[in-house]
């Protein structure tokens, strides 16, 4: 879709919460159903939805949407959370690319959490390597 990382994440929230400058865009309904198993990929282990990937971390269900190189859009929905990453679609790579992308996963997920029972609101912020 040739988003900007920004772009993206704004994709996901829509996606996540369904709705835009207080209109609902995309059906809760809709938004349920592509998250129904339909199949698991044989390469990699995840589930397969309408358009979405399902994997675990840190025993929390992650969805996301997976692009060419290695650009992701993370939705965590019992924590409310939504995350972009992206990557150099052309770089020459060493090992297994993605699998380390999802790997950030397990430091994005527990900080989640630990503001979700704190009780003070989360800080959202955009970082970048």
């Amino acid at each position: 879709m040739a988003l900007r990382p920004r772009e993206l994440l704004r994709f996901g929230e829509l996606y996540r919460n369904g709705a835009g400058r207080g209109r609902q865009i995309v059906p809760e309904t809709w938004v349920r159903e592509s998250w129904v198993p339909r199949t698991t990929s044989p390469f990699n282990g995840h589930g397969l939805r309408l358009g979405w990937w399902t994997a675990s971390a840190a025993a929390t269900t992650v969805h996301f949407a997976w692009g060419y190189g290695g650009q992701y859009c993370f939705i965590v929905p019992e924590l409310e959370l939504t995350v972009v990453m992206t990557s150099d679609a052309v770089a020459p790579r060493e090992g297994d690319h993605n699998r380390a992308l999802h790997g950030c996963s397990r430091y994005f997920i527990p900080a989640a959490e630990r503001g979700a029972t704190s009780g003070r609101p989360t800080r959202r912020r955009a970082c970048s390597r």
